[in-house]
């Protein structure tokens, strides 16, 4: 009788170590993929927050400055001022305007921070500024509210330079801009963030609202 040879073997060592080799650079373009996504998801995530967050200030700047009365705003700079004041009509007698408390709307440097070029708070962002709001100003019943962190110190694609950068027909407007033209007010404000490896990202909302009252 003829013995009969069993052709199954195991692996070489050559094939083995192709084997991992192949393993292994599947394995690193499947890591690299995931990481590639997981930046991207974060950076749209960091893209929505600060959407969210502009356009939540956005909305509370136009439902109180909608009842305001006109006579009454005083912006710190009819050409893109940081600051606006006014004060809101709350009732009318004999069909005139009973107006509220002084309000005003105004940016100022991050307490954090000093005004020198340079990230002092260590969060990544250069002299940044916050939206504050304060009613009876000076007053006996002053009262701040801080509305939003992290504005750009300057509006997006503005530069410090006395020149209209950005194209919207002003010069060096701050993070936070009124507009005061006739009874038309231009509202626009860019905020910031600090991505995973140190790249700022902005988002810039702009509205504009007749003032009626």
């Amino acid at each position: 009788m003829h013995a009969i040879h069993d052709r199954r073997r195991g692996m070489t060592l050559l094939e083995v170590m192709i084997s991992l080799t192949v393993f292994a650079t599947a394995m690193a373009g499947v890591i690299m993929s995931l990481g590639m996504g997981g930046k991207a998801y974060t950076q749209s995530a960091i893209h929505n927050r600060l959407y969210g967050k502009a356009g939540r200030t956005m909305q509370r700047l136009v439902r109180e400055l909608g009842p305001a009365a006109s006579a009454s705003i005083q912006p710190g700079d009819p050409d893109g001022g940081a600051q606006i004041q006014f004060q809101p009509v709350v009732d009318s007698a004999g069909g005139v305007p009973v107006v509220g408390e002084v309000t005003r709307f105004f940016l100022e440097l991050d307490p954090r921070e000093i005004d020198n070029g340079v990230d002092d708070d260590g969060d990544g962002l250069v002299d940044e500024q916050v939206l504050v709001r304060v009613t009876d100003p000076l007053g006996p019943t002053e009262k701040r509210v801080l509305l939003l962190r992290d504005v750009r110190e300057l509006l997006e694609g503005e530069t410090d330079d006395g020149i209209d950068n950005n194209g919207n027909g002003l010069a060096d407007e701050p993070g936070v801009s009124f507009d005061l033209d006739g009874d038309l007010l231009t509202i626009r404000l860019t905020v910031e963030a600090v991505l995973e490896g140190g790249r700022v990202v902005t988002e810039s909302l702009e509205t504009s609202m007749t003032l009626r009252n």
